[in-house]
């Protein structure tokens, strides 16, 4: 019978499950879908990760509504939707089962890197007078770019869980998400540190120099967070519950709902026979990019899935 509020200690759990300076508050493995849903009403170590990721869902769901449809900030909407959707799965079914917790996770890391690929063509968009062949070019470099980055990501991924499948010990390879993000991450801060060296020169007329630099600060202290991980890895007995992850959900939905901001109040500024030619294309290249890291994950997960069974 399943005992709902009811939590294990770290050496209570499969190996798979445990956590780095986190000693308490695991759910019990293996149970219904329906308990781990029922786990967004009692403490656990996963509570504030699960409960901020899906409030910063339903904050991009009501943003939809200013996003025009088929633009770049509808696309940048839907990759920040889609990174919170994944990590609030992630979140809730980790304790599921040992295939479940090692899925859901690559989807994860998939949604960050459909995130960090956003940046290339928001950092376009304020060039809205850019023409249309270096839009092109830009685009397909930071597409082909994010794809090889993603594709090194899940082959590292499977080789890390490897051991596991042959029924050795996950404790030392298991993946963490600093691991695959560490490739791409110089590129997209280089991009940003110039946003803001160009916004310090040449403000946006609109105003949305502030909109722009809650963005950029929100996304070093989501960084300075991931890194660090205060206040677990400081105080490990105490905040199992209270974990740093749940900032960075808010640091990241921070990003874009600051991008989006600042990008509709650059729009209100441009005339009204004023067309952006490069904005197709960046939105043509990114839905390619999200397509292409599905393609790759699902993959990536049917050789997991065979591996495990065999």
């Amino acid at each position: 019978m399943t005992c709902f509020g009811c939590c294990l200690e770290r050496d209570e759990v499969p190996a798979v499950f445990n956590e780095p300076f986190i000693k308490g508050g695991y759910r019990l493995p293996n149970q219904p879908y329906l308990y781990y849903f029922k786990s967004l009403f009692f403490q656990h170590n996963e509570l504030l990760n699960m409960w901020s990721a899906l409030i910063t869902v339903l904050c991009h769901v009501y943003l939809f509504q200013y996003c025009p449809f088929i633009s770049i900030l509808w696309v940048l909407n839907i990759s920040g939707l889609l990174i919170h959707i994944f990590s609030f799965l992630a979140h809730t079914f980790a304790h599921f089962t040992s295939k479940a917790h090692i899925s859901f996770y690559l989807l994860d890391f998939m949604g960050i890197y459909i995130g960090f690929s956003q940046v290339i063509p928001s950092f376009l968009i304020l060039h809205y007078d850019i023409p249309f062949y270096l839009a092109l070019i830009m685009g397909s470099l930071a597409l082909t770019w994010n794809l090889t980055t993603f594709y090194l990501c899940c082959r590292e991924y499977y080789v890390s869980w490897e051991p596991w499948f042959g029924g050795g010990s996950c404790e030392k390879k298991k993946p963490r998400v600093l691991t695959f993000v560490r490739r791409g991450t110089w590129l997209y801060a280089v991009v940003w540190i110039a946003m803001m060296v160009k916004m310090g020169f040449y403000p946006p007329p609109s105003g949305s120099f502030y909109c722009h630099l809650l963005a950029i600060m929100s996304l070093v202290m989501e960084c300075f967070i991931l890194t660090c991980r205060c206040p677990e890895r400081w105080y490990p007995d105490y905040f199992e519950a209270f974990r740093s992850h749940a900032f960075t959900h808010v640091c990241a939905g921070a990003v874009t709902v600051g991008l989006v901001m600042a990008f509709l109040q650059d729009r209100s500024a441009w005339s009204r026979d004023h067309y952006f030619r490069g904005e197709f294309i960046l939105c043509l290249l990114s839905v390619t990019n999200i397509s292409c890291c599905f393609m790759l994950a699902y993959r990536t997960l049917t050789k997991i899935y065979h591996a495990s069974e065999n």
